[in-house]
């Protein structure tokens, strides 16, 4: 019998190594990437890209409660018979409800750019395309708060490695993006 025979050491085997990957991915933004642009930019560039960088990062908290409590409604539908349709018909529910929140909270955030320049605001009116910047990312992480449904579910399946290689892939994608423009 191996180490991973049971499907509970396999789950918190997967968990505990996505979370590694997740670890590192995120030590090599902050200890790699932060004396590397610092070489090659500004401390005013830097401090503005890291204040973008942080206003994505918020906004990931923004769901306000919506992932934990998906992911303990998909945990409660495990021990039930039938799991697979309740999980079904609550998923789609649940999608609904986030893609209503999704755009409720988009749509506060074009009004607020709108009426307010988020460099005047943050005093970055000297960096070039601050104000778009700052929208792309907040609007980008804004349009990707939907996935937290499917990250609960996978997470209540024991398959938190798949989303984590669905962020690595993303980190990856976006980490070339910046390299080349």
């Amino acid at each position: 019998m191996t180490l991973f025979a049971s499907s509970r050491a396999r789950r918190i085997f997967g968990g505990w190594s996505a979370n590694i990957v997740q670890l590192l991915l995120a030590l090599t933004q902050q200890i790699v990437l932060i004396p590397l642009f610092l070489k090659f930019w500004t401390g005013d560039t830097l401090s503005a890209w890291l204040t973008i960088f942080a206003a994505g990062n918020l906004v990931l908290a923004a769901d306000a409660g919506l992932h934990g409590w998906a992911l303990n409604r998909f945990l409660s539908f495990k021990s039930r018979g039938d799991c697979d349709r309740r999980s079904s018909r609550y998923y789609g529910a649940a999608l609904q409800l986030f893609v209503s929140f999704t755009a409720t909270l988009a749509l506060a955030l074009v009004v607020a750019f709108g009426l307010v320049s988020p460099s005047a605001v943050l005093g970055f009116a000297a960096e070039p395309d601050f104000d778009w910047a700052f929208a792309i990312m907040t609007m980008g992480v804004v349009v990707t708060l939907p996935i937290n449904l499917a990250s609960a579910l996978y997470r209540a399946r024991g398959l938190y490695g798949r989303i984590v290689r669905v962020q690595a892939w993303g980190w990856r994608w976006a980490s070339s993006a910046r390299s080349s423009a």
